[in-house]
């Protein structure tokens, strides 16, 4: 089996919060392809303030993740705020 992290952006390994994002986008694509009836994924994007994104997947239940810029990691070194994700009623 390939590695999925090998098709990525090297910005994308190194940024855990897009990781996270991009995980659960996958298990819901996952959940509403094993459903026998209608599904629907919702992805919206905000920028927020200091180079961050919010994330939100809604399929059901909404989850939101705040991602640090990609570019900005690039030119820098330092590493992304660690938000993590929550699931939102």
């Amino acid at each position: 089996m390939k590695n999925a992290d090998a098709d990525r952006p090297l910005t994308f390994q190194r940024n855990p919060e897009a990781v996270a994002a991009w995980q659960k986008l996958g298990e819901l694509f996952e959940d509403v392809l094993g459903h026998s009836g209608f599904g629907e994924i919702r992805i919206e994007v905000r920028w927020l303030s200091k180079g961050r994104k919010e994330v939100i997947l809604a399929s059901g239940k909404q989850y939101r993740f705040v991602v640090s810029n990609l570019q900005a990691q690039d030119s820098s070194a330092g590493g992304g705020s660690s938000s993590g994700n929550k699931a939102v009623s």
